[in-house]
């Protein structure tokens, strides 16, 4: 976990921002110093590598509500961001639906896309369309061989059926 580079008082008293360059700058110095894990983009800055191009994606096909949800996607699982501080500067529904990204660690990955594929109204379809994002951008550079494919792949094939108004898979006993 990162800490803050800023006082919470700098960020979270930013009310005069307009609601994506709030999001951008509470991202960006969030993600401050993180690097890519692995991958061709391995040690590339985290923000500019992976949640700009997910935020740009998604924003084009889904609109600004989108992006603001995309650019916030990994800062409560993965930064010194609480629900409380992005409540204070976000609608109800953009929180909830970086809410529904974020990941308990007591979570398996599998319940989490659960989770996100049964959320119903604006939230739930928000996460569904970051979801689907991110996991695009993982696999970009991804070889069908890795570990991880198989998972990414069911992953956004439940989460696109749940969006085209399909009902997901039923899960394995």
């Amino acid at each position: 976990m990162n800490h803050s580079p800023m006082s919470d008082k700098d960020i979270f008293n930013a009310t005069g921002y307009e609601r994506e360059e709030r999001a951008m700058f509470i991202a960006s110095n969030a993600h401050e110093g993180q690097r890519m894990m692995f991958g061709p983009r391995v040690g590339e800055d985290y923000f500019k590598s992976h949640v700009l191009p997910v935020a740009d994606s998604v924003q084009r096909d889904h609109g600004m509500e989108a992006r603001l949800v995309a650019l916030l996607h990994d800062v409560l699982e993965d930064t010194w961001v609480t629900e409380d501080n992005l409540r204070k500067l976000f609608p109800d529904h953009i929180v909830r639906a970086v809410v529904l990204l974020t990941r308990p660690g007591t979570m398996t990955y599998r319940e989490s896309i659960e989770l996100i594929a049964a959320a119903g109204g604006i939230a739930g379809k928000l996460a569904r369309w970051v979801k689907i994002a991110d996991i695009m951008d993982h696999v970009r550079d991804m070889q069908p061989k890795h570990t991880l494919f198989k998972r990414y792949q069911w992953a956004a094939g439940v989460l696109r059926l749940v969006d085209q108004g399909d009902r997901p898979p039923r899960r394995e006993q």
